[in-house]
């Protein structure tokens, strides 16, 4: 047929040209078989439209649900039903609706927590707690993490891989029975002889420090860095098992000599005490007694090294020092033993006086007197080689460094050092020694006597100043 509004030729059942898209059912006439045919395309077009219906109705629905709220909505679902991969999708394309992106955040963790305990179960545990890891702190994530360490560490264990598995183990907290698994490990390093490892292993184990064993490996390794005391300590806490207690032994000497040959003899003689009964630490004690005598007598401190002297056989030497020969040398200086030591004063006085210095005028005398143990003196004596005797005092006394018409003009408290080193024979006991400018010093076996005089005579033109501190000391309170 020809369409009459622009003449093209179409079909004969069309109710639309195909060319203009003009309506030809109302002005086309038509035969009955073209009429029987027009029902026919009325029914097509009736189907048509219900096609065109539905397909309108589906965009609407597509259109519905392509909005971010079903979006959200459907992403809440998912995540309700677990299936966070699905819900990680729509919630991406909700975008900024609601609170989606907060609920992205959630869902990513948990598809993490989900795929992390979906690998445990398959016994992937290093892939699971990577997982575990990436979901932060989802749920009880923490707890599964230490899980996943400590079954890491079984299968290390499993491959005798021990230094993995305690690493592992220590990784995994307080689940189970970590710890014990870790000191477990360090042991069965002990027996096999890998006592570094074993130091290492017991190292991640918060326990270690009351473990015999790990107490032994430390002692071991100590004792292969020549850290004799380290070694000493540690094997004294391992107690008796393997061969702790010889172990012991043999470091405490070897320590203990160490300190003898650096001339630390008091640490050496505490250390050979411990050991007495093992090999010649009894002798080396008494080594170290000695060379301390020596050590106080060369400080001046001779009653000290006499009483040491006196504990130890008579005939006792070391290195050419002779117990026998010391003591002969210090009961021959009996006298300056009693000088040497601590003496307190028993009596004394601060002067001060002023003189006319061309004609006759006293001005008066102004004192101060000490009581009994205001001042102390220390006194040391070393014998020296050739006879003579090395005495060295120390103390402080009080003297007067003005005059004054008046009370109130005195100046009561200024201090006078007295320090000395005199080289004396046993002939200058009992004589007054002079120790500096202005002051002397009297020293006997009972008692020693301090003199300070000075007088100054430059201080105005008419007058002399004089300035007299006289101490006893009179009891003798701590020997040197």
């Amino acid at each position: 047929m020809i369409c009459p509004k622009c003449n093209k030729e179409i079909a004969d059942d069309s109710v639309f040209c195909s060319g203009c898209g003009h309506k030809l059912s109302q002005e086309v006439d038509v035969t009955a078989t073209e009429k029987a045919k027009k029902k026919i395309n009325v029914k097509a077009v009736i189907g048509g439209g219900a096609a065109l219906i539905v397909l309108v109705c589906i965009g609407i629905f597509a259109y519905i649900n392509s909005t971010p709220e079903s979006k959200y909505n459907k992403a809440e679902k998912a995540f309700n039903a677990g299936n966070y991969a699905q819900a990680i999708k729509y919630y991406s394309a909700a975008g900024n609706y609601g609170d989606a992106e907060e609920k992205l955040a959630v869902a990513k963790l948990a598809n993490h927590y989900a795929t992390g305990l979906s690998l445990m179960d398959s016994g992937s545990y290093n892939e699971a707690k990577s997982e575990l890891e990436a979901s932060s702190d989802y749920e009880d994530a923490a707890e599964k993490i230490q899980e996943c360490d400590y079954n890491i560490a079984l299968n290390f264990l499993a491959e005798n891989d021990y230094l993995n598995a305690a690493e592992s183990f220590k990784a995994s907290g307080d689940y189970s029975d970590a710890d014990g698994q870790i000191i477990q490990i360090g042991q069965q390093l002990v027996n096999d002889g890998n006592y570094t490892d074993a130091v290492t292993v017991f190292g991640y184990s918060k326990n270690w420090k009351s473990n015999s064993y790990a107490q032994y490996a430390n002692g071991q390794v100590a004792l292969s860095n020549k850290n004799y005391s380290g070694a000493a300590s540690c094997f004294d806490k391992a107690g008796d098992i393997l061969d702790a207690e010889d172990l012991y032994n043999e470091a405490q000497y070897n320590y203990a000599s160490n300190q003898l040959t650096s001339k630390k003899y008091s640490s050496a003689e505490i250390a050979f005490r411990k050991i007495l009964g093992y090999k010649d630490s009894a002798d080396l004690v008494n080594a170290c007694a000695l060379m301390l005598a020596k050590e106080d007598m060369d400080a001046g401190k001779l009653n000290t090294a006499k009483t040491a002297l006196e504990k130890l056989p008579s005939d006792f030497s070391y290195k050419d020092v002779s117990a026998a020969e010391l003591l002969e040398q210090l009961d021959s200086n009996s006298s300056w033993l009693a000088i040497c030591g601590k003496w307190s004063n028993t009596s004394g006085e601060a002067t001060t006086n002023c003189r006319a210095r061309n004609y006759s005028y006293d001005g008066g005398t102004w004192t101060i007197t000490f009581y009994s143990g205001d001042y102390t003196l220390d006194i040391k004596c070393v014998l020296n080689n050739d006879g003579t005797v090395s005495v060295i005092g120390t103390g402080t006394i009080t003297v007067f460094t003005n005059w004054s018409t008046i009370q109130i003009g005195l100046d009561y408290n200024h201090s006078y050092s007295v320090n000395f080193n005199k080289k004396l024979s046993a002939s200058d006991i009992g004589t007054s020694i002079s120790i500096d400018d202005y002051t002397t010093i009297t020293l006997e076996t009972d008692k020693i006597t301090l003199n300070y005089n000075y007088e100054d005579s430059n201080s105005t033109v008419g007058f002399i100043y004089i300035y007299e501190t006289n101490v006893t000391y009179g009891k003798s309170t701590t020997t040197y």
